[in-house]
């Protein structure tokens, strides 16, 4: 009998093991996850975990102009994963970013995509600024589309914005088209920045306005661009009197054939350089072939006169002075396409030929492989390359001009750099963060030279650009020979 007592109460005791042990088993705990303002969260928001096991995975997705920081209960990991010990009730912290430059945020009507240099997308566009208050706006309609030759087909995508009205955008102008520059050849994102500052420094005629700016787009950040004025025969851009029918603007462009424009209606060549018409506009429906020749005659009757031997003859036709001063900022930046595009001329009504806008300088002060002339900074690139800057430069009288201009604004120049330059410096945040979605430093990108490419942070970039202008402008002093 007490066999079988001792027996029962053994089974009695272990029947209590087991079943203290079956509710250890059952602990479960309850994991809460709150969204919070400047993000989201992916991953099961409540989950019922049991004691000792990890639960299912919890990551906080800020918004474009927000950080992580981290959680409420102190802890930084994100992705988390959270194991089964004590319940837990947490949301995220996100800290708005500070964007130095100003933030234009672009939505385009259902988030459809901008494929095309040809057909708009519409859009609706923000500004939001820290320092210009005066600069922001809100959902203003507008449409969008791609530009650029070679740079469109980039990872990071150059932009053309219309507005709805017009617009003084950024504190630029009145007007309804602008540019959305994106540099992504260019690492240090401001050799187009600095040559128009420069530009309009020493009073190249109408010479862009430009603004550094951070876009996003659909809800994505895409990196550091540049605002410019878009080059075009309008108010505050080229501004030629459109009612007489002598104002002309054109561009000096060799893919104009390759682009399928009509030779002798919409380009014509002078001395086997293509010229396109930009005004008169030729797709209207009074522009004739013979509009074409009577401009054509013009430029190429100028274009004579700067062969020859009359300088005086030169000065009643071309605005020497200006031309003087766009050939010292491409000279200066030893620009690639100098002879070759994006390369200006316009005639107001009755007035002579000037040179400009100045444009397109991501390829220059170095930044190609594909010419060892435009390697170096110790190298006269535009007065070989241009046609017109070549004639021009045969001339003592013009050679004289340059250095008259070269003295004047060489301090001004270097400058003009240093400073513009330091106040990047102050926004570096804002250049890493572009490099940050763009992580190209250490990686060729055409038409990086092996130099280039060796450099593996923005400062670098920029310390090699900025040694390379003021080695420039030294040299181009010692060649006009210019008095320090």
């Amino acid at each position: 009998m007490r066999k079988v007592l001792i027996v029962f109460i053994s089974l009695i005791a272990i029947f209590l093991l087991s079943c203290e042990k079956q509710v250890k088993e059952d602990i479960y705990y309850t994991f809460n996850y709150e969204d919070a303002y400047g993000g989201e969260l992916v991953g099961p928001l409540t989950q019922n975990v049991k004691e000792g096991e990890s639960g299912a995975m919890v990551e906080a997705i800020p918004d474009y102009c927000y950080d992580f920081v981290s959680w409420s209960d102190g802890i930084k990991d994100n992705p988390r994963f959270d194991v089964g010990e004590k319940d837990i009730s947490v949301y995220p912290i996100y800290e708005k970013v500070v964007f130095e430059y100003p933030l234009i945020s672009i939505e385009t009507k259902d988030h459809q995509k901008i494929t095309s240099k040809e057909t708009y997308v519409s859009c609706k566009v923000s500004v939001t600024s820290n320092e210009h208050q005066e600069y922001e706006i809100d959902n203003v309609e507008a449409k969008i589309k791609g530009r650029g030759n070679s740079t469109w087909g980039m990872p990071k995508k150059p932009y053309k914005l219309k507005f709805s009205e017009k617009q003084d955008f950024l504190g630029m102008g009145s007007a309804k088209e602008f540019t959305l520059i994106a540099n992504y050849c260019d690492k240090s994102l401001i050799r187009n920045y600095l040559a128009y500052k420069i530009g309009a420094l020493i009073g190249v005629r109408y010479t862009t306005e430009v603004r550094l700016v951070e876009v996003v787009l659909n809800g994505e950040y895409v990196g550091l661009y540049l605002v410019c004025e878009q080059n075009e025969v309008k108010t505050n851009r080229v501004e030629l009197d459109t009612e007489k029918d002598d104002s002309y603007f054109i561009e000096l462009d060799s893919r104009a054939k390759e682009d399928g424009l009509e030779l002798d209606k919409e380009y014509f060549v002078i001395d086997n350089k293509m010229y396109v018409i930009k005004h008169p506009d030729t797709e209207e429906e009074d522009f004739t072939k013979e509009k074409c020749k009577e401009i054509k005659d013009f430029f190429l009757n100028a274009y004579n006169i700067v062969k020859g031997d009359d300088y005086s003859k030169i000065c009643e036709v071309i605005d020497v002075e200006n031309f003087a001063l766009s050939y010292i900022v491409y000279e200066l930046f030893n620009n690639v396409d100098v002879g070759f595009a994006s390369w200006y001329l316009y005639r107001d009504s009755g007035g002579k030929i000037g040179n400009g806008p100045l444009w397109d300088f991501d390829i220059s002060c170095g930044n190609v492989d594909y010419n060892d002339d435009c390697k170096k900074y110790n190298n006269l690139y535009a007065k070989k390359a241009n046609p017109w800057f070549n004639n021009l430069l045969k001339h003592e009288e013009f050679q004289a001009l340059v250095k008259e201009k070269l003295e004047l604004y060489r301090e001004e120049i270097s400058e003009e750099i240093l400073v513009d330059v330091s106040e990047c410096m102050d926004y570096r945040d804002s250049f890493n963060r572009n490099f940050e979605k763009w992580d190209i430093m250490g990686v060729y990108v055409w038409p990086n030279p092996r130099t280039i490419v060796n450099l593996t942070t923005w400062d670098d970039q920029v310390d090699y650009l900025v040694k390379w202008l003021l080695n420039s402008l030294n040299y181009m002093c010692e060649k006009y020979e210019v008095n320090k």
